[in-house]
């Protein structure tokens, strides 16, 4: 089938030049609020020590005192204590915000480059760090906590998401080592990876061990099984994991923080059904249709369905598989640690935040649904739900594009105005952040952090 006229290369740059220019416009508008981006909560705490103690003598006090997650607590120190030490408060959140965004679009770009889609990494790592930042922005029309998390409070980035990054990462890599028989390096990060989800949190653990075991069903060739992890790859990688989580959760600092953690009253079996479905898997499947993972849909399936620098040529039916695959193992992972989620914080208190490992893999996951979708229509464009899409196929992608370019408008004037407001209560509350339920213990590490930093207590203007 030939494409219709619409969709030819003319009509396709025009489309792209507007798809395009609403990102770029979206980004530029986005720019002024960075440097108004300011610390909440744990951020304080981590600033102030890594100004205290230095970055390693922070991960070793944390590990003694507090948490025993070496590796999630040392990328905090690094990525969220050393900007706050070393630099302004105008700089050092925006610092953390940026490099938290390009770790995630590294990420997406390499499931990109393994599902066979691109090869421009630089291209295709900015186009997924704007479609995050535009996510969040989209996520402040409706106040929506859990990204505005994401967009504030630092610390979430480093100790729940990007040790993430590294696991998603690592599990694919596995995969591709295995492939092409490299068995050392695939036991090498096999061990690496296994140490790391050990080292990062009981949830990153349990879906390390969840994805490694699935993978392996990827492991084919159009479901001919021509490849396996072996049993014992599987095995080490495992003991990795367990013997990491060991050093962890009976290191001083967590059996402290056992002690401390608030236990919800009433009946046992009642609190994990509470927390496992409706603070959990319900919770979950309602963030899925929400319109920040509708906003990033779209906009990765016109940048698929429309730039040749994704696909130029149609895919086999092995790599959309493979792509329809990993959505789906993406979602399915996302859903086990929402509930997984729910039983941990059934034992202790609830907090939006717990849910953030669960939210950014279904985020994945509709970002690998969106691409699949785009995927198929441009490599099967005969089939039957392909000429129903390109026989309206103006109103379609014009309509997408509206969709997109008005919610993303109103997403980056909202999130402004929020970080506007944030800023403003800096400079005249008496506390860090008024009315951003900074506790005690915050407001202690911002006067410490000040203390170390040589600051008056003062707002920074």
């Amino acid at each position: 089938m030939q494409l219709p006229a619409r969709l030819r290369p003319k009509y396709i740059q025009i489309y792209l030049y507007i798809l395009y220019a609403i990102c770029l416009s979206a980004v530029t508008f986005l720019i002024p609020v960075l440097p108004r981006l300011r610390p909440i909560a744990d951020d304080y705490c981590t600033g102030m020590f890594v100004a205290q103690k230095g970055v390693f003598g922070t991960v070793v006090y944390w590990y003694n005192d507090w948490s025993g997650y070496l590796f999630s607590n040392l990328l905090n120190s690094l990525i969220v204590g050393a900007p706050l030490h070393y630099f302004h408060f105008t700089f050092a959140s925006s610092i953390s915000f940026l490099i938290s965004a390009f770790i995630i679009g590294i990420t997406i770009s390499s499931l990109f480059i393994e599902w066979g889609l691109t090869s421009n990494k630089l291209l295709s790592t900015l186009s997924f760090a704007t479609i995050w930042i535009l996510s969040l922005a989209s996520g402040q029309i409706k106040q929506d906590d859990l990204h505005s998390t994401f967009l504030h409070w630092q610390t979430i980035n480093a100790q729940y998401i990007i040790p993430q990054c590294f696991l998603i990462y690592g599990v694919f890599s596995i995969r591709k080592s295995q492939v092409h028989n490299h068995n050392l390096v695939t036991l090498l990060k096999t061990l690496a990876c296994g140490l790391i989800a050990g080292l990062s949190s009981i949830q990153l653990s349990a879906m390390y061990i969840f994805m490694l075991f699935f993978i392996t069903f990827s492991l084919s060739n159009c479901r001919k099984p021509s490849y396996e992890l072996p049993r014992s790859l599987i095995l080490t990688s495992v003991s990795a994991t367990l013997t990491g989580f060991i050093i962890a959760n009976f290191s001083p600092g967590n059996l402290i923080r056992y002690t401390t953690a608030q236990h919800i009253g009433g009946h046992l079996a009642q609190r994990l059904f509470e927390f496992s479905l409706h603070k959990g898997l319900f919770l979950y499947i309602r963030y899925c249709f929400k319109l920040p993972f509708v906003i990033s849909a779209v906009m990765l399936f016109l940048l698929v369905l429309l730039d040749k620098k994704f696909i130029n040529a149609p895919l086999s039916s092995c790599n959309l598989y493979f792509i329809k695959y990993s959505a789906v193992l993406f979602l399915c992972c996302g859903a086990f640690l929402s509930i997984f989620s729910g039983v941990l914080e059934s034992f202790s208190y609830y907090g939006h935040w717990h849910m953030a490992n669960a939210y950014f893999m279904a985020w994945i996951g509709i970002l690998g649904t969106a691409t699949w979708c785009a995927s198929y229509l441009k490599t099967y464009p005969d089939a039957q739900y392909s000429l129903a899409f390109f026989r309206y196929s103006t109103i379609s992608i014009t309509s997408l594009l509206v969709l997109l370019m008005i919610t993303v408008i109103i997403g980056v004037f909202i999130t402004h105005s929020k970080v506007s407001q944030r800023y403003d209560k800096w400079q005249m509350a008496e506390s860090p952040v008024a009315g951003a339920t900074d506790s005690t213990w915050a407001r202690s590490c911002y006067l410490n952090l000040l203390k170390a930093k040589n600051l008056p207590d003062s707002r920074f203007e």
